[in-house]
């Protein structure tokens, strides 16, 4: 896996180039869900959204390993400053089986959990694994 490639993917915020790069059973870690939301569509419903709420998104830093990656990424929701860590591991083939992301500080994580769930229910979408209705 060429992790910088895949960084230009996510950092373009297109659906379409970034998800040709998870695995079709991929899970997708937020800081937001208890439980993992699993496969492609659930991760390219997901992350349009979150991307949609970032401005100044950009990855600085990206760490690449044999089988699994950290970018450092930067961006602003509603004004307020945040980073965070995308922990990704990749199968055999290249494809990211697991997308971890963590954010600080806990003002920026705050801020946009409520804008996602916002943005989310204002979509109709169902409750995320281990969220009440």
């Amino acid at each position: 896996m060429n992790i910088k490639d895949f960084a230009d993917a996510l950092a373009s915020k297109d659906a379409n180039r970034y998800s040709e790069w998870f695995a079709e059973d991929m899970r997708l870690y937020t800081p937001i869900h208890e439980e993992p939301s699993v496969g492609r569509e659930a991760a390219c419903q997901i992350l349009p959204v979150v991307f949609s709420l970032f401005d100044d998104f950009h990855y600085p830093d990206v760490i690449a390993g044999r089988d699994s990656h950290a970018l450092l990424f930067r961006a602003t929701v509603e004004g307020v400053a945040l980073e965070g860590i995308d922990y990704i591991r990749a199968n055999a083939q290249g494809q990211v089986t697991d997308f971890f992301v963590m954010v600080r500080p806990l003002k920026a994580l705050t801020t946009l959990a409520k804008a996602i769930g916002a943005r989310m229910r204002a979509a109709g979408a169902p409750p995320a694994p281990g969220e009440q209705s």
